[in-house]
């Protein structure tokens, strides 16, 4: 896994935890597009659309609901092993 997909899967995270793009660049601090961008680089490199977009709100997909707890135990393990 190269480091630009794991900040793609760090932005995956804090865009489902926060419920915002904007919430997850505070977490993440780094600009909002750049937050956009790496989840848009997951979403063509996995092949699924991970978040419903809308000019005010983010939810989840199916597909990202079915992601998203695997992917935080994958998170929660690698800081319990650091």
């Amino acid at each position: 896994m190269r480091v630009d997909e794991i900040t793609s899967w760090e932005a995956f995270l804090a865009v489902a935890s926060q419920g915002n793009f904007s919430k997850a660049s505070t977490v993440l601090k780094v600009p909002v597009p750049q937050v956009s961008k790496r989840v848009a680089k997951l979403e063509a490199h996995i092949g699924v659309r991970l978040f419903q977009r809308t000019t005010r709100s983010v939810s989840l997909t199916d597909e990202g609901n079915a992601l998203y707890p695997k992917i935080k135990s994958i998170q929660l393990c690698k800081l319990l092993l650091t």
